[in-house]
């Protein structure tokens, strides 16, 4: 049955191969990994959602295309893929996540899903981070906590306008990680 997931795994293992986490020794696959893991063991098991959030990365930080990821897995997981890519790395950091912001509203559900599995697994893993390293997590990131705070409360606000998104466990998890990470900011 997922045999499709199975060849994801090792698509993006081997593209992502050589890469880490920002500022740590942990291979980058694991958050691609555990981004998918977050969406399947909230109940959400749609095989080309799950691909996609496996994938999500490719674009922006590998040489992997579009058009390679279409030719392998298809086109809806390569629009999902593109979804939840920023379309110019080489912009300003705030223009791309104000672009991300405010294209929650056009995007599909399954659209949302792919980037709200993307940045819950990662405000998670600053959450836990936090816990060892306090605020010198923050030195790992090209802004630093105040703006990563507006960041993810506008992203959360954006997906909340979704019903059907807001209505989510994973959404509520969510929500509460943005709470628990940037209070008070």
């Amino acid at each position: 049955m997922y045999e499709r997931l199975n060849q994801a795994i090792i698509y993006a293992t081997v593209h992502h191969e050589g890469s880490y986490r920002k500022g740590t020794n942990i291979p980058y696959i694991v958050h691609p990994f555990g981004a998918m893991m977050i969406m399947m063991l909230s109940g959400i098991h749609d095989e080309d959602v799950l691909i996609s959030i496996l994938l999500q990365d490719l674009i922006e930080d590998t040489a992997v295309t579009s058009p390679d990821i279409e030719m392998v897995f298809g086109k809806p997981v390569a629009t999902l893929v593109e979804s939840a890519s920023e379309p110019n790395k080489s912009d300003t950091w705030e223009n791309r996540k104000q672009h991300t912001i405010d294209g929650m509203k056009n995007k599909t559900y399954e659209m949302k899903l792919v980037t709200l599995a993307d940045k819950y697994n990662n405000l998670e893993s600053i959450y836990q981070d936090y816990q060892t390293c306090g605020e010198d997590v923050w030195q790992r990131f090209a802004r630093p906590k105040i703006q990563q705070a507006w960041y993810y409360r506008q992203l959360s606000e954006a997906l909340a306008k979704d019903e059907e998104i807001k209505a989510l466990e994973l959404y509520k998890g969510f929500e509460k990680l943005v709470q628990q990470v940037f209070e008070p900011v």
